[in-house]
């Protein structure tokens, strides 16, 4: 008799909260899902979920299996990936989310890179304008650059990452350039996350701080970019995908030399539990993108935008490049 038979199905349906999304998860049947929990409780002779039309609910032997099988399922994810580990390997399904993502071309050959150096996994990324619920969409990491806005989750600083001052040509033969970071706030800016704007001088380790305005807004970096081609004012671009745009002369520098410079978050739903698969991404990722501006901390950080001046705090541990809060948040 397979004794595992129906819990996998069981814990996906509580995860996922309705048989349907647990089988589109399970890539299997709804009919199938229903099937081997039916099955798991006529064997246990006890009612597991109390279903109705519109939800679904725990009964009290139920709520205490769930805990005893998700804690299995867990130890035997962590014996397989200890195996995976020691051999710098991985298998299964990695789902990402790129919250903001402005170059799908980039993103395609950066990932592409890391399945190649890991054929036994596979590879699911969705893209969206802000950060989704973690645990109901099955998400093992979400990538966002930036300030977080308000989080449940703990996240990992993987990198920091430049952005470039840019505009349309035609921008720029009608209203000019400054000359200096401080008159940014005479010029129309295309705003996305932050209208507060710290520049970075390269050479001189200058910084300073402004306050930008606009016409254009929108957590959609991608629209951003093109609201700057069409001339609707000065966006920045990450330092790395710039080049391609200023050889097509659909944007042209401005204030070179000059960078924003923001921390790019690894997000996940967990502390506790890290697959071999996404810690592998992790490493991955910190020697793809990492630009060399100081030590990276792999310490869990919550980000708790809930919390009185978290926004402030979030600036100056950027500077300082220590993590807000410890593993328990405290």
């Amino acid at each position: 008799m397979n004794r595992w038979k129906g819990i996998l199905e069981f814990v996906a349906v509580i995860e996922a909260g309705s048989f349907s999304k647990a089988a589109e998860n399970m890539d299997i049947a709804v009919s199938q899902v229903s099937k081997r929990i039916n099955d798991l409780e006529n064997r246990l002779g006890t009612r597991l979920i109390h279903r109705s039309t519109r939800s679904i609910k725990l009964s009290q032997q139920g709520e205490a299996y769930y805990d005893s099988c998700k804690k299995i399922i867990e130890e035997f994810n962590r014996a397989e990936d200890r195996v995976a580990m020691a051999q710098d390997s991985a298998r299964g399904k990695l789902k990402l989310c790129i919250v903001g993502g402005s170059r799908p071309a980039f993103q395609v050959a950066l990932f592409a890179e890391f399945l190649k150096t890991y054929p036994d996994i596979n590879l699911e990324i969705i893209f969206c304008d802000e950060l989704p619920n973690l645990i109901e969409n099955r998400i093992d990491m979400a990538l966002v650059t930036g300030l977080v806005g308000d989080c449940p989750y703990p996240g990992i600083r993987l990198a920091w990452v430049d952005y470039q001052l840019c505009a349309s040509q035609a921008f720029v033969d009608k209203h000019g350039v400054p000359e200096h970071p401080s008159e940014l706030e005479d010029y129309s800016c295309i705003i996305s996350d932050t209208s507060i704007w710290k520049l970075h001088h390269l050479e001189e380790e200058d910084d300073v701080e402004v306050e930008v305005s606009g016409q254009w807004k929108s957590m959609n970096i991608r629209a951003c970019i093109d609201a700057s081609i069409s001339g609707l004012g000065i966006f920045m671009m990450p330092s790395f995908s710039v080049d391609e745009v200023f050889a097509q002369k659909k944007l042209v520098p401005v204030l070179p030399g000059w960078v924003i410079r923001k921390p790019l978050w690894g997000i996940a739903p967990h502390v506790d539990y890290v697959p071999a698969k996404l810690t592998l991404l992790q490493n991955y990722l910190q020697t793809f993108i990492n630009i060399d501006q100081g030590e990276i901390d792999n310490e869990a950080v919550h980000l708790n935008a809930g919390k009185l001046g978290l926004i402030s705090e979030m600036q100056e541990t950027i500077q300082r490049e220590e993590p807000l809060f410890d593993k328990e948040g405290s």
